[in-house]
């Protein structure tokens, strides 16, 4: 007996936002090339349909990807008044949302998806289940701001 498994991969880009204010997730995704017209898209998205006062500024904490320092973002940022923050390199265990894909990874890695179609609508059904109230206390711990730190660990050397 044979389990099923896919022929190919299918690939979904998800741009997500981790609003801390009230744990919501808010994503866009497409399945093609994340690029710096992908970020300016979302950011623009951010502030037409979810903070649309524009006096208040938006805090946008990006990983070090290239498509999110280029010029275009910058700028496209700076219209928004949306107040880009980017974390060290290499400190993925810093980005919150890498917990998301984490988990997101986890619960989709049990199920076979026989097509592009079928995946694309886990993803939306994940994403949607996520900004419920049932998923909250789930969010709550992925989202915990508790860091382990370490001492400065003595390094031998000959």
């Amino acid at each position: 007996m044979y389990a099923p498994s896919s022929s190919g991969r299918y690939r979904i880009n998800i741009l997500s936002g981790l609003d801390i204010t009230n744990n919501a997730i808010l994503s866009l995704y497409n399945d093609h090339y994340v690029s710096a017209e992908t970020v300016v898209e979302y950011l623009e998205w951010l502030r037409q349909d979810h903070y649309k006062y524009l006096k208040r500024p938006l805090y946008l904490v990006l990983d070090n990807a290239r498509y999110q320092k280029c010029d275009l973002v910058a700028l496209t940022a700076k219209r928004l008044k949306v107040e880009l923050i980017y974390l060290p390199a290499y400190s993925p265990n810093l980005n919150l949302i890498e917990r998301l894909w984490k988990h997101m990874k986890k619960v989709l890695a049990r199920n076979f998806f026989p097509d592009k179609s079928n995946f694309l609508k886990a993803i939306e059904n994940l994403l949607d289940l996520i900004n419920t109230e049932d998923y909250q206390e789930k969010l709550q711990s992925l989202f915990n701001i508790e860091f382990q730190a370490f001492d400065k660990s003595r390094i031998l050397t000959w």
